[in-house]
């Protein structure tokens, strides 16, 4: 468990997406569950919110974007495009630096604007 914008997050069920990669995981904000969406085990907050990576599959889509959630009405919107991956590492301002690889120390920024 992990403390982010005043709101406990729990992550349970992480599994491996393929053979020694990242994981996603089921989200529990204050003991609730985030209905629907995988997650990165790696928040940051955000103007009283939770950014987080959430897994993104489909027919011609596969990675993570980052959304934003509502941790009182557990609401969540998308934020960025899709990456293969999305391991956040700080936010400043509007702007959010993320390593886009499992492993390693490469970083990329987007910048986000609240909705």
């Amino acid at each position: 468990m992990v403390t982010v914008a005043g709101h406990a997050l729990t992550f349970t069920d992480c599994a491996e997406i393929g053979q020694g990669g990242p994981e996603a995981c089921t989200l529990l904000v204050d003991g609730r569950p985030l209905a629907r969406w995988r997650v990165d085990p790696h928040a940051l907050e955000y103007r009283g919110g939770i950014l987080i990576p959430v897994r993104k599959s489909g027919f011609l889509t596969n990675g993570y974007a980052l959304a934003l959630v509502d941790p009182v009405g557990l609401s969540v919107t998308l934020v960025s495009k899709i990456f293969g991956y999305m391991r956040l590492v700080s936010v400043e301002g509007d702007a959010v630096t993320f390593n886009p690889n499992a492993y390693g120390n490469d970083r990329r920024v987007i910048t986000v604007r609240a909705r």
